[in-house]
């Protein structure tokens, strides 16, 4: 779209609409050239040449059309008998009622009136220098806007259908003005001066079209560089990706040399229990007690917990974690129990793991320690052929009796007995994963079995919750049944509450289709972001 636009709206708008100074507002100018950048882009089909490719939206708007209409008098000719300038007059004006003054800043071009011998010259102009291509283009472009946007007949004259078969102004169509300009003579024009602007008309086109290639150039080197540059960004992308897999890579291999070294989690806590003290406690609560003495001898956060079923002391020593209890050998007994199975098999050598402290948290309503008899008796009773003995349903010359608070606590303690015990089954450490897994996300019956770490088996329930007092907080209902194994009737796994064992068995799931997806990292990772599962050794 070059220049002639301008010139041809300037010439509809000239006497139309105005003030008494026939000040034509620049608004107005603007919205027509953008109403008709406007038909065109979504109308193609209307005109038979496109516009200028280098005339955007935003050239036609704000500060961007005041340059547009000032850099017509540059030109060395003119259609428009007028050369069009931008003024500018400040108004000032008052809000009545709030006592508001101030002033506003009209923008407007000058557009008087054109005498008949101006307006024939324009036509005479526009027939000689405008190139023909563009006429029916205009000629359809001023009868859309008289019908759309200006609501008036602007310079008037009669329509007709053009070469395309679309409706225009016949004044400003091809066919009119070719008859026109083969006119064997023109008064109007000094002897040489048609020709003289027909040269600068020429030139004006060659150098608008010379602007467009160099803006199509510019265009295309734009793009270019730009696409060169998303290519540099990707490959930086790429290599920093590399780069943080193989920070990833290393480190996890640090974890596993550093787990191998020390099998334990390390988010892990220690339990303690006391008993056998050199002196009874004459005064106060023991556990109070036992607390003044961990602080006077430099323990950090000591809180205890004297309210609880089993009083607690919470310490910090050198950096641990640890529960203190006392009087409990019964946990001691526990802790030898599950350590002696740890130490038994050969064939995985660790198949650990560790649940955030959340989900492991029996006041909460987790797991707790039924996790780990979960496992043993997985091992023992659903993997075929079995990896793990069953140590208290062995021999009695085998075992050493052991009795605690009247509950037999006898297991077989040497583990020679079962140097070879599970090397027929050759499964891998990541395939006995997947179908622990498997078999507590799909297969265990929540509601009707129970985990039996005594006889280490899954069998049907054999023992009821005890019956529990209003007051009593915890579940009236077991939702998941892991057996203590030295406790007749004992649920290590009461306080579990329904919605959390859900929960449990849908982490269960998860875990195994992410395995079977292959997305490791992802396999043991919760929804609920306070209540996530790591993944914390699987090693051979």
């Amino acid at each position: 779209m070059d220049r002639n636009p301008l010139r041809l709206f300037l010439f509809e708008l000239s006497g139309k609409h105005l003030s008494d100074n026939n000040e034509c507002n620049i608004t107005h100018i603007s919205n027509a050239l953008l109403i008709a950048w406007q038909i065109h882009k979504r109308r193609p089909y209307l005109f038979n040449r496109l516009f200028d490719r280098s005339i955007s939206k935003n050239d036609l708007i704000g500060s961007n059309i005041k340059q547009y209409i000032n850099t017509t008098r540059r030109y060395t000719y003119s259609i428009f008998p007028h050369q069009p300038s931008v003024n500018t007059r400040h108004i000032p004006y008052r809000i009545v009622g709030i006592n508001k003054q101030g002033v506003s800043i009209k923008e407007f071009v000058t557009l008087p009136s054109l005498s008949s011998p101006d307006t024939q010259t324009f036509f005479d102009r526009y027939a000689a220098l405008v190139p023909s291509q563009y006429h029916d283009d205009f000629a359809t472009l001023v009868l859309c806007l008289r019908v759309a946007f200006w609501k008036h007949g602007g310079s008037g004259g009669p329509t007709c259908l053009l070469s395309n078969g679309v409706e225009g102004v016949t004044k400003f169509s091809k066919r009119h003005n070719d008859k026109k300009r083969n006119r064997p003579t023109n008064t109007r024009f000094p002897p040489g001066e048609l020709e003289r602007l027909r040269l600068a008309a020429q030139k004006l086109q060659t150098d608008a079209e010379e602007r467009q290639n160099q803006e199509w150039a510019r265009s295309e080197a734009f793009k270019k560089e730009q696409q060169e540059k998303r290519q540099q960004d990707n490959m930086r992308i790429l290599q920093e990706r590399v780069e943080a897999e193989r920070v990833e890579a290393e480190r996890v291999e640090a974890e596993r040399v550093e787990a191998k070294r020390r099998p334990y989690c390390r988010r892990s806590d220690a339990d303690f229990t006391t008993y056998n003290f050199a002196q009874s406690f004459h005064e106060g609560d023991p556990i109070e007690v036992l607390a003044k003495a961990l602080r006077r001898a430099g323990c950090q956060s000591v809180m205890t917990i004297a309210n609880a079923r089993m009083p607690i002391i919470k310490v910090t020593a050198q950096g641990v974690q640890c529960d203190m209890s006392m009087y409990r050998p019964m946990g001691v007994s526990n802790s030898k129990f599950i350590g002696a199975y740890r130490r038994i098999s050969k064939a995985p050598h660790a198949l650990h793991i560790a649940w955030g402290p959340e989900i492991l948290s029996g006041s909460a309503g987790y797991l707790s320690s039924a996790l780990a008899l979960m496992l043993i008796v997985f091992l023992q009773d659903v993997t075929s052929p079995p990896i793990l003995p069953r140590l208290q349903q062995q021999d009695r010359s085998r075992m050493e009796a052991r009795n605690i608070d009247g509950y037999d606590c006898s297991f077989d303690h040497d583990r020679t007995h079962y140097r070879a015990f599970g090397n027929a089954n050759t499964k891998q450490a990541a395939q006995l994963l997947m179908d622990f897994c498997q078999f507590y996300g799909y297969t265990f019956d929540y509601a009707t079995q129970e985990v039996n770490s005594c006889l280490g088996v899954i069998k049907a329930r054999s023992f009821d919750p005890p019956p529990r007092s209003e007051w009593d907080q915890r579940p009236k209902d077991w939702s998941l049944c892991v057996l203590d194994p030295f406790i007749t009737g004992r649920n290590v796994a009461g306080n579990c509450r329904e919605n959390n064992v859900a929960e449990i068995q849908k982490c269960f799931r998860d875990a195994f289709n992410a395995f079977g997806a292959g997305d490791v990292r992802t396999a043991f990772k919760v929804k609920k972001p306070s209540k996530k599962i790591i993944y914390s050794q699987l090693l051979r």
